[in-house]
């Protein structure tokens, strides 16, 4: 009875952290396409693309909310930072893969949340990582 305690109770402080995924769920290509993207718990961690290109494993199975422009296309399926990229005005590694986004917010601006992963990166994995979106909307104007 002792150690079921103790589990439970090990198990409410983890998951009161709420930005990173419990260490035995790997988000990998693999786990989304059969589980999907798990839902989110706890503050998302607001930060720039740039700080997740320069630094993808510091962020690996965190929740992040990011803004961007949102590009997708015939296997690309990226948010980028700054103006709107034309399709060949822009490097993979400037930006961000997304994982299950509606297309419907091509050429957007747009506020991500989601699991961020330094294991999958997009199409011929020429990303730093990705994004299992959670949650979209249009980017507020004041978003970074």
């Amino acid at each position: 009875m002792k150690q079921i305690l103790l589990m439970l109770g090990v198990l409410i402080i983890a998951s009161c952290s709420g930005s990173q995924l419990p260490e035995q769920m790997q988000l990998d290509s693999m786990h989304i396409a059969l589980h999907g993207c798990p839902e989110p718990t706890g503050k998302p961690k607001d930060v720039g693309i740039p700080e997740l290109v320069a630094s993808p494993a510091a962020f690996d199975a965190v929740l992040v909310r990011v803004s961007g422009h949102y590009h997708d296309d015939f296997e690309h399926h990226a948010i980028y930072p700054g103006s709107k990229p034309e399709p060949d005005d822009h490097r993979f590694s400037d930006g961000i893969w997304l994982l299950r986004l509606d297309p419907d917010f091509r050429g957007d601006r747009i506020q991500v949340t989601g699991y961020f992963t330094a294991r999958t990166k997009g199409h011929l994995d020429q990303w730093p990582g990705s994004i299992c979106v959670t949650s979209v909307a249009r980017a507020p104007q004041h978003a970074p």
